[in-house]
């Protein structure tokens, strides 16, 4: 029954495994804690001094990007309600999991893990129990190849922005959203010319700097 509340009992039926372990599956609640006993014959009931928390189940509206690196490490935003400060994140029923990046009980992050399928979508799902119970992202992930990125040309440009930057690397052309170039903290669209080879052109600066360029 519940703690503190004039609600009454519910009873489900427990299913044995063993002298010491026996499991019962939670009937539909109210959130708040419930005060877990137990009985073989529905008059003596032994209380175990365990209380049970019900809580809202989690709901996903939207993730993004809805893409992941091969190598891991991508965060995927996701947006919906219930989270919980534990919630965790799982790639695939059965998949690996872990803990989620918890913004607000309304925004997480989920760190993407190693993938060797490449090409493949995966499914995102949020549990707010430890893993016991997931919801479903309605959006399969996609999981990518890594860009690689070996050379660009040139190496200065024009404080004006405006130079035309030749970058060298590799898995440009398998993407489903553009590829974009970052000169510090500012980013372009680049255009892709082949599997191996993409333009850019630099930003516009107030000032002479020395900034780093990634795609």
């Amino acid at each position: 029954h519940k703690a503190d509340s004039a609600v009454p009992a519910i009873a489900v039926d427990g299913q044995w495994n063993s002298s010491e372990t026996m499991y019962c599956v939670s009937p539909k609640l109210y959130p708040g804690e419930y005060l877990v006993t137990s009985t073989i014959n529905g008059q003596d009931y032994v209380e175990t001094g365990f209380y049970f928390r019900a809580e809202p189940m989690a709901t996903i509206s939207a993730i993004s990007p809805a893409i992941a690196r091969a190598s891991g490490g991508s965060i995927i935003t996701v947006v919906g309600t219930n989270f919980a400060r534990d919630a965790v994140c799982r790639f695939d029923d059965g998949g690996v999991w872990g803990a989620a990046i918890f913004d607000t009980s309304n925004e997480i992050g989920c760190l993407s893990p190693e993938r060797v399928d490449i090409g493949s979508y995966a499914n995102l799902s949020v549990s707010n129990n430890g893993g016991k119970d997931f919801v479903s992202a309605s959006e399969p992930v996609l999981i990518y190849d890594d860009l690689k990125m070996e050379a660009f040309l040139p190496f200065s440009g024009s404080m004006s922005g405006g130079t035309l930057v030749v970058v060298r690397g590799g898995n440009f052309t398998n993407l489903v959203a553009p590829i974009r170039c970052t000169f510090g903290e500012s980013e372009v669209e680049a255009s892709v010319d082949s599997e191996a080879l993409l333009f850019c052109r630099s930003p516009s600066v107030s000032a002479p700097s020395n900034v780093t360029l990634s795609i």
